[in-house]
């Protein structure tokens, strides 16, 4: 984004401009160096990535692989509770215009009021009704993987 107005940022060929990797360096490292595969035929069964800025999302672990593992989901994500407006990216599930399909993904906080201005609701980011927490919740940067499955998509 370059700016507050969910604007895209694009490339010189008009393309969305990313990150240099698009945050995906640890998938490549895992895949080049062969170590996702490695725990795999260790019988390895799981993999957890866990962002070291939020150390109480350690505390939900053994609770979402076990969530994961009942539900057979090779992918699951931690989220909490959160405030409207507080600075934390918020999962939210953007619906094409045309009906064509979904998206569930991470918006960030600083781009999430102008997200839902113009595409859901005229005041932004508002509590459930009855209730003190944002509609959206917050994104612990927590990610399970199945590995076997990881794998296979690497």
């Amino acid at each position: 984004m370059i700016d507050n107005t969910a604007k895209l940022a694009l490339d010189e060929n008009g393309f969305i401009s990313t990150k240099p990797h698009g945050h995906g360096d640890i998938h490549n490292l895992l895949f080049d160096s062969k170590v996702a595969l490695k725990w795999l035929s260790h019988g390895k069964k799981w993999m957890v990535f866990l962002q070291d800025t939020n150390a109480l999302a350690l505390k939900a672990i053994p609770s979402v692989l076990g969530v994961s593992s009942s539900h057979g989901l090779e992918m699951n994500s931690v989220c909490v509770q959160r405030k409207p407006g507080e600075a934390m990216g918020a999962i939210v599930k953007l619906n094409r215009d045309d009906g064509a399909g979904s998206l569930t993904i991470n918006v960030e906080y600083n781009q999430l009021h102008s997200l839902l201005v113009a595409k859901w609701n005229p005041n932004g980011d508002t509590c459930r009704e009855g209730e003190h927490y944002s509609t959206f919740p917050g994104n612990t940067n927590t990610l399970v993987f199945k590995l076997e499955e990881y794998v296979q998509n690497l």
